[in-house]
C-alpha cells in the first residue's frame, strides 16, 4: 500500500523563516516480523532534507533554551494493546531526537501562525501564563538538578 507524502521546509539553514519549499516522497507500509514498518522511498535529496531539518531543529532548540526555556523530563507511559483492543502492557515512551525535531517544528509553526495573526491585527485566543509566585518558588524544596539556579528571594 503506497501513499504520497509531502514535506515542506519553511526555514533557512540558519533558523530564519524563508519561503516554503515542498518536495514529494512515496511512503509504503509493509509488515516485517509481524509489526508494521513505514518504509519511505525517496530521492537522495529528500534524505538530505531530513538531515537539514534535524540540524535546523537543533538550532531552534538551542535558541529556545537561550531565551530561558526549561526542559522537564516527565516519563510518559504508552499503553500496549492486544488484538482485541485490551491493554496488554505499558512502557515508558522514548523521547529521542525525532521527537525533538517534531516538537521544534510544531513550536515554530505555532509561532508563525501567532505572528501572522498578530500582524493581520486579528483577534485570537491564546494562553498567557501568569508569572510564578516568588514566595512559593523559594519555599518549595527543589530537586537537586534544579537547585543550581539562583532564584530571587521573596519579599516578606
Amino acid at each position: 500500500r503506497a501513499c504520497a507524502v509531502r514535506g515542506c521546509r519553511q526555514h533557512a539553514p540558519e533558523g530564519r523563516p524563508s519561503p516554503r519549499d515542498c518536495f514529494a516522497a512515496l511512503a509504503r507500509l509493509r509488515a516485517q516480523q509481524g509489526a508494521p514498518e513505514l518504509v519511505i522511498e525517496v530521492h537522495e535529496t529528500a534524505v538530505m532534507e531530513v538531515q537539514r531539518m534535524r540540524d535546523l531543529a537543533m538550532i531552534l532548540r538551542k535558541r529556545r533554551f537561550k531565551r530561558g526555556a526549561l526542559e522537564l523530563h516527565m516519563p510518559e507511559a504508552e499503553l500496549e494493546y492486544d488484538n482485541e483492543g485490551r491493554v496488554s502492557g505499558a512502557h515508558f515512551a522514548e523521547h529521542d531526537i525525532s521527537h525533538q525535531v517534531i516538537e521544534e517544528f510544531m513550536l515554530a509553526a505555532n509561532q508563525a501562525v501567532a505572528t501572522w495573526l498578530d500582524d493581520q491585527e486579528l483577534a485570537f485566543l491564546h494562553r498567557i501564563h501568569a508569572p510564578p509566585d516568588r514566595r512559593k518558588l523559594t519555599q518549595q524544596p527543589l530537586p537537586p538538578r534544579a537547585s543550581r539556579f539562583d532564584l530571587p528571594q521573596a519579599s516578606r
